[in-house]
């Protein structure tokens, strides 16, 4: 689905040092803006964080020489990211957009006060909006994904972080032999799982979305009360059913299209939701006709302020 694409007629360049981030190149497409990855190394080693750091500002200070953005926008963490861009606007006088991930505003909040001078400041959700001006909040676009063809693997979408109760869900698969599981994402070698569980290593994006648009339930879990999950916004996009976890967050964003659960209580929910899934299907695309509502006057908010 097209939105308005208010920076579609500006030179505006979205930069996130990570490989591949989902939310900064869906974002980027839908507010017309070009999308550059610069990194180097592995995001998760701090050891080599001030080499990497140092590499990755030189590269970003290449393009933008090349490009001379009228707008610049910017993934939050790291921090450092956030310094230089806010160097380059203090120089050119061009405009500033930080894009905060949960993490930066609750985990860095030097990048959340560095974020607070830009022009402007884009969260997940309107929690994270309490006490700044010149904030919005933005959930990821909730566009339409291909078509799959149906199989019968409850999906969940895993970074392995530390927030993800992945002991929690092979527990709920062990007490749900009859249910078979797709775990996503580079998984801890030697790890041990239940028969039913199948570890489907890094998948190239079009067969990841496959799996997802294919699936009769996607999980998406986390134990941090205010993060929002990529995989609840790629199943709505899907229109693919969710069980989350019972947040305020995911709740917020998901409505009736998931059933929720702790972590001790994943199994029986999971069964339930398996079992309601032409209701579940129903209210997630009207969950998604009101995600896509909402995203349009959250996009022309940003115009707004940048104009």
């Amino acid at each position: 689905m097209t939105f308005g694409r208010p920076l579609a007629a500006r030179r505006a360049l979205f930069v996130s040092w990570i490989g591949h981030h989902g939310r900064s190149e869906d974002l980027a497409a839908a507010l017309g803006a070009e999308c550059a990855f610069v990194a180097v190394g592995r995001l998760t080693d701090r050891r080599t964080a001030p080499l990497r750091h140092l590499v990755q500002a030189l590269r970003t200070l290449v393009l933008l020489a090349r490009r001379r953005p009228e707008v610049l926008i910017v993934m939050a963490p790291p921090s450092t990211l956030v310094v230089l861009a806010l160097m380059w606007r203090r120089l050119t006088r061009r405009k500033l957009v930080v894009d905060c991930h949960s993490k930066a505003v609750l985990g860095h909040p030097l990048s959340w006060r560095l974020a607070a001078r830009a022009d402007l400041a884009l969260v997940t959700i309107p929690e994270l909006t309490e006490g700044f001006s010149r904030v919005i909040a933005v959930h990821d676009p909730p566009a339409t994904a291909v078509a799959a063809e149906r199989h019968a693997e409850v999906v969940f979408p895993a970074s392995w972080y530390d927030d993800e109760p992945i002991d929690a869900l092979l527990s709920a698969a062990e007490q749900l032999p009859d249910v078979r599981f797709a775990i996503t994402g580079r998984s801890p070698a030697g790890l041990q799982v239940p028969s039913n569980v199948r570890l489907t290593g890094y998948l190239p994006r079009a067969d990841y979305l496959d799996l997802i648009a294919g699936a009769p339930l996607v999980l998406a879990l986390t134990t941090r009360k205010a993060t929002m999950q990529r995989a609840a916004y790629e199943a709505v996009a899907a229109g693919r059913p969710v069980v989350a976890s019972e947040t305020a967050a995911l709740r917020s964003y998901l409505g009736a299209g998931a059933h929720y659960a702790t972590p001790d209580a994943l199994a029986p929910v999971v069964r339930g939701a398996l079992a309601s899934l032409p209701a579940l299907e129903a209210a997630v695309t009207r969950v998604r006709d009101e995600q896509r509502a909402a995203f349009s006057r959250a996009l022309h908010e940003v115009g707004r302020v940048l104009a």
